[in-house]
């Protein structure tokens, strides 16, 4: 499963330092590191350590940076490894830049021009990362609403989860608004398990009604929302070879478990809607999905939100930047 440590310091979001390995359980992808020195499997930070490192400095097998990088393949200002390309210098068994140093060399305004396309493709990767991944998180980061003056339309509110149902979560036994599990057999896919209540959220202004059978619920990893890890060994009796009855034992599993229970802090993004039901709630706004895209609804820290959405598009940004200026350098 690896792991993930990420500090409790952070600069605009983004903390000073994110390790993560090994794949993430309830997404089945590769853990992504985002941190001002990040280091994984896929690092993305102003120092970049990992098999696919992006970055202002990158070091990693594919080595993608606005200033330095070394690596197998290595793309930046300048350039260190086997394939280097170069905005300004590389060294390595094949160089391209303008100042080019190894066994194949490519200098000159064509150098200029693959370094600046391949900067341009590192750009259009990232950009369609936060288009799939990080712009349905900004939602999340927007201006807070409050419930009782949020005007009909597009609202993100946040609030304390109050119960109109809850359901038994399947490992913990604990008694929650929405879960989700992930069980896991040795040599098999995970089993996901996940249901959600309606809920109500209340941010001391107004009531929302959350309508769940329209929501995604994006939980806290389980280090911080206290999941159960369940981890049991089954014993299993086989007297058929012998007529002593011999045990043997098997790996049934392990269960990874997210939770959202009553009275944890939510955002909530939707459609809201004003509401005049008399209920027991008193909800005076509807929450659900919209034109949009879907109700979102999460536990997670907004800062840690924030730096999740933008840090791919502020790579790109800067990697765009750098194949622009490469580009006009080239044509003169």
């Amino acid at each position: 499963m690896g792991f993930e440590y990420r500090s409790r310091r952070a600069l605009l979001g983004v903390p000073w330092i994110h390790v993560t390995w090994g794949y993430d359980p309830f997404s089945g992808r590769l853990r992504v590191a985002r941190g001002v020195i990040a280091v994984g499997p896929i690092a993305l930070g102003a120092i970049a350590v990992g098999p696919i490192a992006v970055g202002l400095v990158a070091l990693g097998q594919l080595g993608i940076a606005f200033a330095a990088a070394l690596g197998q393949l290595a793309i930046a200002g300048a350039a260190f490894g086997q394939v280097a390309l170069g905005g300004a210098v590389a060294a390595g068994q094949l160089a391209i830049a303008p100042d080019a140093l190894g066994i194949v060399t490519v200098d000159g305004a064509w150098a200029r021009i693959a370094v600046a396309a391949a900067w341009l493709a590192a750009t259009a990767v990232l950009t369609r990362g936060w288009w799939r991944h990080g712009r349905p998180l900004s939602r999340l980061t927007g201006s807070l609403s409050r419930i009782a003056s949020a005007a009909p339309g597009a609202a993100l509110v946040r609030g304390r989860v109050l119960a109109l149902k809850t359901l038994e979560a399947p490992v913990s036994r604990r008694a929650c608004i929405a879960y989700d599990v992930r069980r896991l057999r040795p040599g098999g896919h995970a089993r996901v398990e996940r249901e959600c209540e309606d809920f109500v959220v209340d941010d001391g202004t107004g009531r929302a009604r959350v309508l769940a059978s329209e929501a995604e619920i994006l939980l806290e990893p389980p280090r911080r929302a206290q999941a159960a890890l369940e981890a049991r060994v089954v014993a299993s009796v086989d007297g058929a070879r012998s007529a002593v009855a011999r045990t043997s034992l098997r790996a049934a599993g392990m269960a990874l478990e997210r939770v959202l229970v009553p009275g944890e802090t939510v955002l909530v993004a939707g459609h809201a809607l004003r509401s005049f039901a008399s209920t027991g709630t008193g909800s005076q706004l509807a929450v659900q999905g919209g034109g949009l895209g879907p109700l979102l609804v999460t536990n997670r820290d907004p800062d840690e939100l924030r730096a999740e959405a933008s840090i791919n598009l502020w790579l790109a940004v800067a990697l765009f930047v750098s194949a622009l200026l490469t580009c006009l350098l080239a044509a003169r």
